[in-house]
């Protein structure tokens, strides 16, 4: 679904990396050359991981990229028409690279040319989407993601192509929209610690606009990249380890990034009693109450992020994972 979308931009890529994980490598593998070979596009190269790890996949797929500009896509990354020209109109009015990512918009409508999807979003996930505006008002003003503060927190400078074209500065670009100068987000790579115990790596696309931030990148969204999310119907994991990593790893992301900033903490602290008060919401299913354990049990041994040295860190969650994440 999402790859011709992509290879029927108005701008093409230089190439089309995939980095495969899944369980059938192979037929994978035939159905994405199949692809873009019907499209006419010669540039697809596929590699196997080593690893099921999501922010392993993109270092991996790092290595492959030539272009200035690398756009990080998921395979349930639907980009309406234009998407491509949109995100790289903001890098080339960057004549003085102040820009080290640029988001483009998560829109709930699908683009119509995929007029026959092989799957239907949920109705929840629908549901969902359409309440986010007002919950995300709500979150904002009453409990704020920390890592959205510690974001904004690195804006000391104005830059030259916010309001000069359609773009806006954001404090962080989330996974299923990003797209960053090469050169830079190699200077960071994704932290692999965060796909240690659960392929999914929750939290790696924060962590790595964060760190472009503190070496005085700006992100910005390019307000006319429209993309639907079209997740999936299906759980993102199992239950108890996806409340445990949600936990986990935003704690361990605010630790990495602010070492012992009091301030931070207590607004992390405030958020994550947020959280917990979410996921407690779904007791009524079994997949609710496996999801709020494990949401409950990082909580309450948050202070072994949080109070660990800097060199010791990655250990310390590597640790706590091997301690309570389920195989």
């Amino acid at each position: 679904m999402s790859i011709p979308l992509i290879l029927k931009q108005d701008v093409l890529p230089g190439r089309l990396i995939i980095i495969d994980a899944s369980d059938d490598h192979d037929s994978v593998k035939t159905e994405v050359y199949e692809i873009s070979e019907r499209l006419g596009f010669k540039n697809t190269i596929f590699a196997k991981s080593d690893a099921s790890n999501l922010a392993r996949q993109r270092n991996l797929g790092l290595q492959f990229v030539e272009a200035p500009v690398v756009m990080f896509p998921d395979d349930d990354s639907m980009w309406h028409s234009g998407f491509a020209t949109n995100v790289l109109k903001i890098y080339e009015a960057d004549v003085r690279r102040q820009v080290g990512g640029v988001s483009g918009v998560g829109v709930p409508a699908p683009p119509p040319e995929l007029e026959q999807p092989s799957y239907k979003k949920s109705a929840f996930v629908s549901a969902k989407g359409a309440l986010q505006p007002y919950r995300s008002y709500i979150e904002n003003r009453f409990f704020p993601n920390p890592i959205g503060l510690i974001g904004v927190a690195t804006w000391t400078d104005k830059i030259d192509v916010v309001d000069e074209i359609n773009s806006i500065r954001i404090p962080h670009i989330t996974g299923f929209r990003m797209s960053f100068r090469t050169d830079a987000v190699r200077q960071v790579g994704f932290d692999e610690t965060l796909g240690y115990a659960v392929g999914y790596a929750y939290h790696e696309d924060f962590d790595v606009s964060l760190r472009l931030e503190r070496l005085g990148y700006a992100l910005v969204s390019a307000q006319g990249a429209k993309v639907c999310h079209y997740s999936f119907p299906g759980k993102r994991g199992e239950g108890y380890n996806y409340g445990f990593c949600a936990i986990a790893n935003c704690a361990y992301v605010c630790r990495k990034t602010v070492s012992c900033d009091t301030q931070i903490y207590r607004f992390l602290e405030r958020y994550l009693k947020y959280k917990l008060f979410l996921y407690a919401s779904g007791f009524y299913s079994n997949h609710g109450r496996e999801v709020f354990h494990g949401a409950f049990d990082a909580w309450r041994n948050r202070s072994r992020l949080l109070d660990a040295d800097e060199a010791g860190l990655s250990d310390a969650y590597k640790a706590l994972c091997d301690q309570y994440i389920r195989k």
